[in-house]
């Protein structure tokens, strides 16, 4: 079973040959990887593993309200 990547090379390069940013990423996230620098996408890959994580990460003042909106209208559930 293969698990769900978690930093931005493993989305860029897993070896298979294919694209992996189809693969994996839901449209709202390849919107995100293109606004955000690699930390911060990496930080929001981590925290999107679960819902728990991802309220925590949305209710983190350092994340640019943007982001939030960008999340939260592509998850109507946050």
């Amino acid at each position: 079973m293969t698990s769900l990547p978690t930093e931005t090379s493993e989305l860029i390069d897993d070896g298979s040959g294919e694209n992996t940013l189809d693969q994996f990423l839901l449209p709202h996230e390849k919107q995100l990887m293109a606004i955000m620098n690699e930390t911060e996408f990496d930080h929001y890959l981590q925290a999107s593993a679960n819902s728990e994580t991802l309220q925590q990460y949305l209710s983190d003042p350092k994340v640019p309200e943007y982001v939030k909106t960008l999340i939260i209208q592509s998850n109507p559930t946050y």
